[in-house]
């Protein structure tokens, strides 16, 4: 579960580090710059890092 929600997360910072503007396939662009559009794809990656190395809990 940790593994697939961390590549979810990386998914979702690679598509904000290079398409800041994205909102889906149907709606509008959103009024993002660049540099936010950077700064949300690295907590998006950071986080994925992050769950990817957390160890599992103790049962």
């Amino acid at each position: 579960m940790n593994k697939g929600f961390a590549v979810v997360l990386g998914m979702a910072g690679v598509m904000s580090w290079y398409w800041p503007t994205y909102n889906g396939f149907w709606s509008p662009p959103v009024d993002v710059s660049v540099g936010e559009g950077h700064i949300i794809g690295a907590i998006f990656i950071v986080g994925g890092m992050i769950v990817w190395f957390l160890r599992p809990p103790k049962d």
